[in-house]
């Protein structure tokens, strides 16, 4: 299923799970998804969001990429509102900056929007420039922290 989107030239941006560290779901953990951890206003990683390093040439780090993901008011049922936790929580976020990157630049292809080899040091360079090009200030989303260290 995954490997029939990119083929269609489509993102999956996917959580990657809340069961803490040295762990990961499927299929937030994927190779070719774009994996999404949490974090919080001080950018730090919480202990309950899953990580994983992957002995793979590709995205060896699950997640990619880190958003907020701590104490997000998000809809429930009954045109309520509650506050939340989770890389569920985070990757709206992603996949939200990734829709704003190629309504600016609609011939960007999902590996410029996700990065064909993404690295736990830095974004992808194609995604800097989508981001600049269309002036999203995206620094607080990235790089994910080390995998093993939590909030340090």
């Amino acid at each position: 299923m995954i490997d029939s989107l990119r083929a269609a030239n489509v993102l999956p941006v996917i959580a990657c799970g809340n069961e803490g560290p040295q762990t990961s779901r499927s299929p937030g953990n994927y190779a070719n998804v774009l994996s999404i951890g949490a974090m919080d206003v001080h950018n730090k990683v919480p202990d309950f969001s899953s990580s994983q390093r992957f002995n793979r040439p590709i995205n060896p780090l699950c997640p990619a990429l880190a958003a907020p993901g701590v104490a997000v008011t998000s809809c429930v049922p009954g045109n309520r509102y509650e506050t939340m936790d989770g890389t569920s929580m985070a990757t709206p976020h992603i996949a939200g900056l990734a829709a704003l990157l190629l309504q600016a630049r609609p011939d960007a292809t999902a590996n410029q929007l996700g990065g064909h080899r993404m690295s736990a040091q830095a974004p992808s360079a194609s995604m800097t420039a989508l981001a600049k090009a269309c002036g999203a200030s995206c620094g607080k989303l990235w790089p994910m922290p080390p995998v093993i260290s939590r909030n340090s």
